[in-house]
């Protein structure tokens, strides 16, 4: 009865994900999470994007804000892009479960998927 199946070890870490995520953006004034969302080659927020093997979400929120920008996101470990603006047409919210890879910089935080942003508002 104790052992749970891989699927719901994942639906477990994805739901605490959610929730860290949640209360961060709630303890860090003027961030909201707002969920994992589609990306690109074209990419869904692009006027900053940066790589770092110490990535975390403290870290790219404070580069994305530091920037004035109104929408950060964090992708495939490492990645953190900062913009403005995005086609809400093209980049659509997917499934909490497919932002799903560990920050470099923190492993308990997830820093999005192949091709999925897990996505703030900085403002």
């Amino acid at each position: 009865m104790g052992n749970l199946s891989c699927q719901q070890q994942q639906q477990q870490q994805q739901q605490q994900q959610q929730r860290w995520a949640t209360s961060y953006a709630s303890s860090n004034s003027g961030y909201k999470y707002m969920g994992c969302y589609l990306d690109d080659i074209n990419r869904m927020i692009k006027d900053v994007w940066v790589e770092s093997d110490v990535m975390t979400l403290e870290w790219c929120m404070a580069k994305c804000r530091g920037g004035n920008h109104t929408f950060a996101g964090l992708e495939h470990y490492r990645h953190c892009f900062c913009g403005d603006s995005y086609d809400v047409s093209v980049y659509l919210k997917k499934a909490e479960s497919e932002c799903n890879t560990p920050c470099t910089g923190n492993s308990q935080q997830m820093c999005g998927g192949v091709w999925r942003l897990s996505m703030f508002r900085c403002r």
